[in-house]
């Protein structure tokens, strides 16, 4: 190992070094290259060494650097940052800051009275207040590399306050630290998984690891037969070994006097929890052990996963005595009256142009609540002019799907964290949706939502470099979207959309979250009751994309309400007749249409661009510019080149010009008639053999 001072060099300027430090009044205190203090420093936190007192210590053999004394005595207090930290989604204020021997940070801030140190307040990361000890630069770290400070004589800088998020924090723990030994005597359900993981961490922490099966594994037994109920067998020797591990863990580091705590982490939707129910104006993780209902928080590995406050989540929840009341009683049938009870609800909050369209909507429901059991989740769009029901129509959707949130702006960090933290169903009422997904650069965002494992990145930090710089987020859930502009090229590869005809019906009551709350308990016993099980395996109902998008709907219907596929499969032949004369009528149909037409005015194999656009706005009476056509070729496939006097051609492709004619309905000789229409064909076929 290295030594701080190895000639007069260093000793000067270590002299240097601490008359810097004694000048801005912090108290000082030798260490060895091992961190540990060269003498008994408790006087040092009453009073500061001088430079004389201070000159003496580089004379000891092993001396390795200067500690300072946090607190009152120095007027400092630093956020102890170890390598390997999550700090992503941390801004990090402006301080003085050093970079440690192992690649952590310490950042220093003004000291706040009444504050102590923590140990391990988040994972890999202590706080140095009243009474502690943190080394300075260029002391030696064991592993023989120095601190530094960042940018030089970053300790000449002002400090800043300790952040108000920190300090809360801090506080919090600080509050939380002793031990309630009231737990002792048991607890009741609810709060018996919290309780486990602390009281299994006070006895691990009392006794060496070669007594633990022998002594501290049978009391943690002994202390679970208090609890009512006891928690079952399976479950506590779980809680006794993730606490375990991580006790072993933080033997490992105790020279440096780390302990980590049992911390508690907020979770939505941790692994197994079928759902997270209101009780008494707080939340309940409801978990299924065997055919038994149980309502716990969570044991992980050092945490304590807890459901966040109810006011944090913008979305209502079933309420527990309701969900288990329906449970206990519930009956095969009542999965078919949910099912028309959910088509009823949506018939009565608007109009939507074809009855057989609130099956949809009821089947797109339930999808949210078995939403792991779905590969995709198609985005409903649904596009009209004001007054037509469509803002109506998504908050019904959202008010009875699983943790729906209702928005009417579309925000990057919103989205984001409503999909990755909240695993939200997201109903969006904007205007002019395409437009406003692109520039709030969330076009990946709405992309991602449609297929399971969908992720999406973001740089966030790039100071820090490569591979430390991003976070990646999961996307995955149920998408609605009202806009009164038609649903795009990219966004209609993952959408089912619906036009909002006109209505004479009158619907003067509000869509409000509260009248749905009897659906979304049903809902929920209906997700207890299935929640093992496994959708049907079919073919896809019609091929193409339609085909993946409608996918995951009538895996439902054929596993719970095959009474209803007549039904389905009439609005699917609807759904596909409709796109398919939209692609007829489209902007592309028209251009290729052209290009057919001008098929005797090619040259050489080529036929100008020009030629095309005064066709195309000549019979169409449109005024369409030379530049919009041609990207419009190019995007279509075709190879642009030029031409004798300099103009723009497309090379005329008689396989490309088929392929685009049967895809767009527009080649009335072509022999593939059957391959445009096989998808409606096909449901057809499907609707005489029922």
């Amino acid at each position: 190992m290295g030594k701080a001072i190895n000639n007069q060099d260093d000793f000067n300027k270590w002299i240097e070094i601490s008359k810097t430090y004694i000048g801005l009044n912090w108290s000082l205190v030798p260490t060895g290259s091992d961190k540990n203090p060269l003498i008994s420093w408790s006087e040092f936190q009453q009073r500061r060494a001088n430079v004389n007192e201070v000159s003496a210590w580089f004379n000891n053999p092993n001396f390795g650097g200067l500690a300072v004394v946090t607190g009152k005595i120095s007027g400092i207090s630093v956020w102890d940052i170890d390598k390997g930290a999550d700090i992503n989604n941390i801004q990090l204020p402006v301080t003085p800051t050093v970079k440690t021997g192992n690649e952590g940070l310490h950042l220093y801030f003004k000291c706040q009275d009444g504050l102590s140190c923590i140990t391990a307040f988040r994972n890999k990361m202590d706080f140095k207040a009243e009474g502690g000890l943190i080394m300075l630069p260029p002391s030696l770290h064991p592993n023989g590399n120095r601190y530094e400070w960042v940018d030089g004589k970053d300790y000449l800088a002002p400090l800043a306050d300790i952040p108000q998020w920190l300090l809360d924090e801090l506080k919090k723990k600080t509050s939380s630290e002793k031990f309630d030994y009231r737990l002792l005597k048991g607890v009741e359900e609810g709060r018996r998984n919290t309780s486990a993981a602390k009281v299994v961490g006070l006895f691990l922490s009392h006794f060496p690891e070669e007594e633990w099966l022998s002594i501290v594994l049978p009391a943690f037994q002994g202390w679970n037969l208090q609890n009512k109920p006891p928690i079952p067998d399976k479950e506590l020797l779980n809680t006794y070994y993730s606490i375990s591990k991580s006790e072993k863990e933080d033997r490992k580091d105790q020279k440096q006097g780390r302990k980590q705590k049992i911390i508690e982490v907020y979770d939505i939707a941790p692994m197994g929890v079928i759902d997270i129910l209101e009780d008494n104006g707080a939340l309940t993780y409801f978990t299924k052990n065997g055919s038994q209902e149980q309502f716990d928080d969570l044991v992980n590995i050092g945490q304590v996963l807890i459901p966040p406050p109810i006011d944090k989540c913008p979305y209502s929840f079933p309420n527990k005595n309701k969900v288990l009341e329906l449970i206990r009683n519930w009956k095969p049938e009542d999965d078919q009256s949910l099912y028309q009870d959910l088509v009823d609800y949506h018939k009565a909050i608007s109009e939507l142009p074809d009855e057989d369209y609130y099956h949809l909507l009821a089947l797109w429901d339930i999808h949210t609540w078995l939403i792991e059991k779905c590969h995709n989740s198609p985005i409903l769009y649904f596009y009209a002019v004001k007054e037509r029901g469509k803002s109506r129509t998504v908050k019904g959707l959202v008010y009875v799907a699983m943790r729906g949130i209702f928005t009417e702006t579309i925000r990057e960090a919103d989205i984001i964290r409503w999909a990755n933290d909240h695993k939200a169903t997201l109903g969006f009422d904007v205007k002019d949706a395409a437009n406003k997904i692109k520039y709030s650069n969330c076009d990946d965002l709405f992309l991602s939502r449609f297929e399971k494992g969908g992720i999406a990145s973001r740089t966030l930090f790039p100071e820090k470099g490569a591979f430390a710089d991003t976070k990646v987020f999961k996307l995955f859930g149920p998408t609605i979207i009202a806009s009164n502009r038609p649903v795009d090229d990219i966004l209609e590869s993952r959408s089912i959309s619906i036009d909002m005809k006109p209505t004479n019906r009158k619907f003067n009551e509000p869509v409000l979250p509260e009248d749905a709350l009897e659906l979304k308990n049903r809902l929920s016993a209906f997700r207890y009751v299935h929640f093992e099980d496994q959708l049907i395996k079919t073919d896809k109902p019609a091929d193409g994309r339609l085909g993946d998008i409608i996918f995951p709907l009538f895996q439902i219907l054929l596993t719970y309400f095959p009474n209803q596929k007549p039904i389905f499969l009439r609005l699917l032949n609807k759904i596909v007749k409709r796109k398919f004369e939209d692609a007829t009528d489209s902007f592309e149909a028209k251009i290729i249409e052209s290009v057919v037409e001008l098929k005797n005015q090619v040259s050489g194999g080529k036929l100008p661009i020009e030629l095309i656009t005064n066709y195309h706005n000549e019979v169409n009476k449109m005024t369409i510019k030379n530049q919009t056509i041609g990207r419009l070729l190019s995007a279509l496939g075709f190879e642009k080149m030029r031409i004798a006097n300099g103009k723009r051609a497309i090379l005329y492709d008689d396989g490309l010009i088929n392929k685009l004619s049967q895809q767009y309905g527009i080649n009335e000789q072509s022999d593939n008639n059957d391959t445009i229409n096989k998808d409606i064909e096909g449901i057809q076929r499907q609707l005489l053999n029922l």
